[in-house]
């Protein structure tokens, strides 16, 4: 019988283990992955349909935590910030929220420039955000020089600073 000395290391346990920690790991990664899939998919399911009953406060709720997985899905964006400009009464809160909304959207999605630009300048408009409004109109001038509502967008924020004569331009 051949006997093992205390001071030698037994190579195939340690390669067991590490393949077991490995496997493990592995596991939990891909378990991670299938439950938050699923728990967006549900959410998404839930904030849809809220949403077609128009059940707006249900919606958002669910549209939260569906973006808290999936932060970057314009319709789902689209669909908050109508949710939530929709809830009544409307506050600055709201507001806000639908004001995030329309801005992350402007930066994933800029082929949709003009409709979230003018949804964007509603809500600053409404905000009295004059300077937002500014950028917001001269982003939609770079693209489209004639533009009247933008071009009405920029004249509102020049009359509000004091400069009438670049606004008579």
């Amino acid at each position: 019988m051949k006997r093992h000395s205390p001071g030698r290391v037994n190579i195939k346990v340690i390669v067991i283990l590490v393949s077991v920690v490995i496997v493990l790991v592995v596991g939990a990664f891909v378990a991670r992955h299938v439950r938050r899939e699923y728990l967006s998919k549900q959410s998404l399911t839930a904030a849809n349909a809220a949403y077609e009953r128009q059940d707006w406060p249900e919606a958002c709720k669910h549209f939260v935590e569906y973006m808290h997985r999936n932060l970057d899905n314009p319709e789902v964006l689209r669909k908050y910030a109508k949710a939530v400009l929709s809830i009544e009464p409307l506050d600055n809160k709201q507001i806000n929220k639908a004001l995030w909304s329309y801005r992350r959207l402007l930066r994933i999605e800029p082929d949709d420039d003009p409709e979230i630009c003018e949804k964007l300048a509603e809500l600053y408009i409404y905000t009295n955000n004059l300077r937002e409004l500014s950028y917001i109109a001269e982003r939609v001038l770079e693209q489209e020089p004639q533009n009247v509502k933008a071009l009405l967008w920029r004249v509102k924020h020049l009359m509000a600073t004091g400069k009438k004569d670049k606004a008579r331009e």
